[in-house]
């Protein structure tokens, strides 16, 4: 994918092509932008599924994360035991 450099590049190229009556290379770049929108669209298009299911996998990981620590805690206390430290 184009990085924000990348794009101002093409964009001053776009400008100095144009300033200098070069047609051509402006019709060029126009048709390459309008490419790069459609594959930009279609590429966001595909990750929406992708996304979901990963949203789907974290939740389902946090759910069980939850219900793991309560049951730790609920062990803990019963056997009078400290909680454990926190490591990073």
């Amino acid at each position: 994918m184009l990085t924000k450099q990348d794009l101002k590049a093409i964009g001053g190229l776009m400008d100095q092509g144009v300033s200098q009556g070069n047609k051509p290379l402006a019709q060029k770049m126009d048709g390459f932008e309008k490419r790069l929108d459609s594959l930009d669209q279609k590429f966001e298009k595909n990750l929406r599924p992708i996304k979901k299911d990963i949203e789907i996998v974290i939740g389902f990981f946090n759910s069980e994360k939850i219900h793991l620590k309560k049951r730790m805690d609920r062990i803990e206390d019963h056997l009078g035991l400290p909680p454990l430290a926190r490591s990073l």
